[in-house]
Order: C-alpha cells, then sequence, then structure tokens
C-alpha cells in the first residue's frame, strides 16, 4: 500500500502493505503515425504530475535505481513473547528467496539483487506487541522498529554496503501482522546512511516472496494499483481498478505479472518496444506476451501506447498463461489507462473490461482476437487479432493491435502559442503571442487567470501579442487558454488548447 496515513484491515485480499513517508517540506514494425525509439515516444511518456509514487516519468527521486546491482541485507528478528521455531530460518530464507527471483525475472535480468543476511533470528529489544502495527503504525513507530532490529543486528550483521534493508519478523510473531515500507529512512549505520527499509511481516506467510516483490515495488517508485477507498457503487472492491492483473494491485491475483507500463518506468524495457501511436493516423504493434518482453529483442513489440491527454494514455500490452500469469483466467489484449495526475491508491491505472457486467469482474477482461474498441477520448478504435506466423519463445501467440483514426472529427485548429513571463517595475506580467498556422482566418481568445482579450479574423501565418499584468511580484504557476474559432471547408470549427507556465518572480 502506498499512502500518507496508514489504514488497515482493508480485507484478506488487499495487500497489506503501506509506505510511511516523513513529514517533507513543501522521472514490429512502424506503420504510418507509429514511432519507435528513444525519439519517437516522447509524446507517450507523460511527465509525473503528483508529489510522490505515481505513474508519470521519472518516477519520484525517493526511489531507488532499478536497474543495476542492489544490496540488500535482511534482518530476521523474533521477540521474547514470540520466539522463532526450531529450525524455521531455513522457511524465511525460502519464502524470500521468492520474491527475490520474480523480481529479477520480471526486470529481463536488469536487475541483480545481492541479498546478505543474519546466520540466525535476531532477538529484538521489545515485545512485539509493543510494536503497534494492528494500531494504526505512525512514520515514527515503523522507524523505531528498524532501528531496534539494526541494533540488535549490527553486531554480528556489516551494514556498510547496505542499499535496503529487510526485516522480517518470525511466524510467531501474529502482532508483527503487515508489512510497511518506508523510502525516508534516516538510520547511520557501520558508516552508511539507510534511507530504504521493508519490514516483512504475517502475511508474507500467506503469500509468500511475492510481498517482498510488492513492497520492492515501492522502494523503486511504483504506486499502489488498488484502491485504498472502494468505489462507492462497488463497496468493498478495492481491486475495482485493475484487479488481479499486476502484482501492484492484488498479490494474490491470478496474473501477478507487472505491467508493461511499470516496466518501462524501471527502465526494464527499451523505448525501442514501445509503439507509440498518435491518434490521427493508422498505427499497429504486434505485441509479444508480457513475460516476453523484458528478454525480448528490442525490435519486438511489448506495448502500445495511445496519448489521450497531457497526463493521460491508453496501454495495450499482451497477456497469455506464461510466466507468473500461468493462472490467468482468460488471456488476450489487456487494454488499461493510465493518469500521471492520480495518486497511488487512487486508481493511477485503471484497466478497460472487454466483458462489462460478467460475473468475473475483471479477470475476464482482455479483447480477443475480432474484437474492437473504440477509445472515447480520441474516438480511434482499436481491432485486435492474432499475428499471423508469429509465436513468442514459449510458443504464446503475438497478438495485433490497429489503432484506426476517428475520421468523422475535425482536426484542430493550428495555434501556435508562446508564453513568456516578464518583469517591468518589480511586478510580473504574461506576455502571450499566438500565430495561426491555418490558411483561413481565425477569432482568438486569450484567456488568462488575470484577464481575456479576443483579436477576430487574424490573418494565416500572422501574430496576435498581448500582454496581462498580474499587479504581483510573485507570480504562481498556472495556465493559459487559447480559443480559436475558424469557418473551415464550409463548418464552424473551434478549439481550446491549455498552455501552463511556471510560478516566478520579479526582484
Amino acid at each position: 500500500m502506498i499512502r500518507r496515513r496508514i489504514t488497515t484491515g482493508l480485507g484478506a485480499l488487499l495487500a497489506a502493505a503501506t509506505l510511511l513517508t516523513a513529514p517533507r517540506a513543501a522521472s514490429g514494425a512502424p506503420t504510418d503515425g507509429t514511432d519507435h525509439g528513444a525519439g519517437g515516444v516522447d509524446a507517450c511518456r507523460p511527465a509525473a504530475a503528483v508529489d510522490g509514487l505515481g505513474a508519470g516519468f521519472p518516477v519520484d527521486d525517493q526511489a531507488i535505481p532499478a536497474t543495476g546491482t542492489v544490496h540488500a541485507t535482511t534482518v530476521f528478528v523474533d521477540f521474547s513473547d514470540a520466539p522463532a521455531g526450531a529450525d524455521t530460518l531455513g522457511a524465511a530464507g525460502d519464502n524470500l528467496r521468492s520474491g527475490v527471483e520474480y523480481l529479477e525475472d520480471v526486470s529481463g535480468g536488469r536487475l541483480a539483487l545481492e541479498v546478505a543476511a543474519s546466520d540466525s533470528w535476531v532477538r529484538m529489544p521489545e515485545p512485539s506487541t509493543a510494536y503497534p502495527f494492528e494500531r494504526g503504525l505512525t512514520y515514527a513507530e515503523h522507524v523505531r522498529y528498524i532501528e531496534d532490529a539494526v541494533a540488535a543486528a549490527d553486531p554480528s550483521v556489516d551494514f556498510a554496503d547496505t542499499d535496503v534493508v529487510w526485516v522480517v519478523a518470525t511466524a510467531e510473531a501474529e502482532a508483527i501482522s503487515y508489512s510497511p515500507t518506508t523510502n525516508f529512512l534516516d538510520v547511520t549505520v557501520d558508516g552508511n546512511r539507510l534511507t530504504h527499509a521493508v519490514t516483512i511481516g504475517a502475511d508474507q506467510w500467506s503469500w509468500g516472496g511475492l510481498v517482498l516483490a510488492h513492497e520492492s515495488g515501492h522502494t523503486f517508485g511504483l504506486p499502489d494499483l488498488y484502491l485504498a477507498e472502494a468505489p462507492a457503487d462497488d463497496p468493498g472492491n478495492h481491486h475495482a481498478a485493475v484487479g488481479g492483473w499486476d502484482l501492484m494491485g492484488l498479490i494474490s491475483g491470478h496474473a501477478p505479472e507487472l505491467f508493461t507500463w511499470s516496466r518501462w518506468q524501471l527502465g526494464w524495457i527499451d523505448d525501442e518496444q514501445v509503439v507509440c501511436a498518435d491518434g490521427t493516423t493508422p498505427s499497429s504493434a504486434d505485441l509479444v506476451p508480457v513475460p516476453a518482453a523484458a528478454s525480448a529483442d528490442a525490435s519486438q513489440d511489448a506495448m502500445l501506447v495511445l496519448p489521450t491527454g497531457p497526463t493521460t494514455a491508453v496501454v495495450v500490452e499482451n497477456r497469455q498463461r506464461a510466466g507468473y500469469d500461468d493462472g490467468a483466467l482468460a488471456t488476450g489484449a489487456l487494454v488499461y489507462t493510465v493518469d500521471t495526475s492520480v495518486r497511488s491508491g487512487e486508481g493511477p491505472l485503471r484497466v478497460v473490461d472487454a466483458t462489462p457486467g460478467s460475473a468475473a469482474g475483471l479477470d475476464d477482461a482482455p479483447f480477443g482476437p475480432g474484437d474492437r474498441w473504440t477509445e472515447p477520448t480520441t474516438g480511434a478504435t482499436l481491432t485486435f487479432a492474432t499475428a499471423e506466423d508469429q509465436g513468442s519463445a514459449d510458443g504464446a501467440p503475438v497478438l495485433t493491435v490497429t489503432v484506426e483514426p476517428d475520421t468523422s472529427a475535425t482536426p484542430p485548429l493550428e495555434l501556435d502559442t508562446v508564453v513568456q513571463p516578464r518583469c517591468l517595475g518589480g511586478r510580473g506580467y504574461l506576455a502571450v503571442r499566438v500565430q495561426n498556422g491555418m490558411d483561413v482566418p481565425v477569432s482568438v481568445t486569450v484567456d488568462t487567470p488575470y484577464g481575456s482579450r479576443t483579436v477576430e479574423d487574424v490573418a494565416p501565418d500572422r501574430y496576435v501579442h498581448r500582454t496581462f499584468g498580474t499587479r504581483s511580484a510573485a507570480v504562481p504557476a498556472g495556465t493559459v487558454s487559447v480559443t480559436g474559432h475558424a469557418v473551415v471547408g464550409g463548418e464552424d470549427v473551434t478549439s481550446t488548447e491549455d498552455v501552463p507556465f511556471e510560478a516566478f518572480t520579479c526582484d
């Protein structure tokens, strides 16, 4: 769970995991319209639009790198009121090992976890019930738990090269009921400042190493994809956003591979594997199954992305019964939306259900060969098929998705807008310039937080210049809206563009 505050008791199917934060001051072959590679996918890579963990690029700076070698140190702890059973250390280690294998597998080998561990159970200085996991754990209480574990282990464990600490409680400690994570630790030991920690509780004995993998996703910058608050029209369903289709949603889900979008955020697939459709010309992609994406050749398509707004996009990927998806209840093209302005735990990713209203919920969400779906914002139609004479290395089918633009829609007017902050006499001004890129006259209205101006019949290739006084030395960030109206081909056409500007100060 990635949340700013803690709420427990969300039910057995809700991933009992929390990011605790310290107080802080206020990253196939292309057809027309299809871009591959670093230079062609920028339009499909929306910037992060929220503080903290989210779905944008780059991941939040609280994250540790998800590529290369990460050094983890495991401290196995027990308590005076919950001593570890005989010969239980091996089982605890095996539990974690499956989580390590998951992370290295889904990264396609781009992440290597080097794990050191205490060679015995380390006795904590207080009983398990002294750490209030079941009463709403605060950041300070969480840090105290981690500090106690590190201090107790320090005589026999070297933390000098540690990037992240994993504190693992014995199964007998039922009071350590769930597995919170912090990316804001500040503990110095063996000359090393520790900043990240995962504390594994009793839920690991139900879900195994996937608890560690989910929590490690947070340390790498990924958000929670289940809903902290269930929808009002579906109370109790905290998995109404993505169902069981991603580990960051439902740990016990039937298909817990990571979405290709999340892998892209972490650097686990290449830009060349992303097909960026522009929505105005036909595009297509031949998608390999998700488990093969990280290890696939850079020329093989991992996902198709259709931008739908400054912070939004639609993603298509191929989900088959392979890898960690071997228990999938349905297969096909999985479609989901991304909104980088939505916070962790509020639904930054949402699966589009191909069978809405079915008894299976989102379990049968994928689209099958021959299905069509119209994206509501752009009007583009997506068609799904099995790629001919193609298959992945494990024999699972490659799927073809085709994007056809909405030819009935009138294209927006071509207006080039530049907003420049200026200072005069210690006060801020906004200078707005709009160029008419059409071959017909356009009437232009400029709306700002500091006034509105309209200029009628701006000739082709001509400019409109308007300046707006703010009457302030400190100008907050905001948006300028430019609306154009013209007669094009005998039809009235109106379009609006929002242009953001950053805060500035005039000394």
